[in-house]
């Protein structure tokens, strides 16, 4: 590959599997009287092609057009704080406080910890598809 950066990021693999982690658990082992399941706040049509604009941005965030790699500048600590939140979110619909600012939430913080991830690399790919992933959350929350 040439010199600006252009290979697969890790750091775009390791943000994908922190979001992935307690939505695949959720799948996986559902709660008894389980909200969202019962809700039903996102339509499909608008909530699959959002999870894929999410993994095409993850995919695509380069090394970083030469700069060099870091875990503290101040993106990418915005990045990490969004997963944070992302977890405490969850913790908060475990506990059982179940709402649509919940449900808005826990759509949001990935999408804003990849967008200062692409900001961060300065992927112009990777910001417009999480740009296109968080306009088709609003949208399916407002549907």
């Amino acid at each position: 590959m040439d010199k600006r950066g252009k290979k697969f990021n890790k750091l775009g693999l390791l943000l994908l599997i922190l979001t992935a982690c307690p939505a695949l658990l959720y799948l996986a082992f559902p709660l008894p009287g389980d909200a969202l399941r019962r809700l039903d706040l996102q339509p499909a049509f608008l909530s699959v092609p959002a999870i894929l604009f999410f993994m095409l941005s993850a995919v695509m965030l380069p090394r970083g057009n030469g700069r060099p790699y870091s875990w503290r500048t101040r993106l990418m600590s915005l990045s990490f704080i969004s997963i944070t939140c992302y977890y405490i979110v969850w913790v908060f619909y475990l506990m059982g406080r179940v709402g649509q600012l919940t449900v808005f939430l826990l759509g949001l913080f990935p999408v804003l910890s990849m967008l200062f991830a692409a900001f961060d690399r300065r992927s112009t790919a990777s910001a417009v598809l999480s740009i296109l992933s968080g306009i088709l959350l609003l949208v399916s929350m407002i549907i």
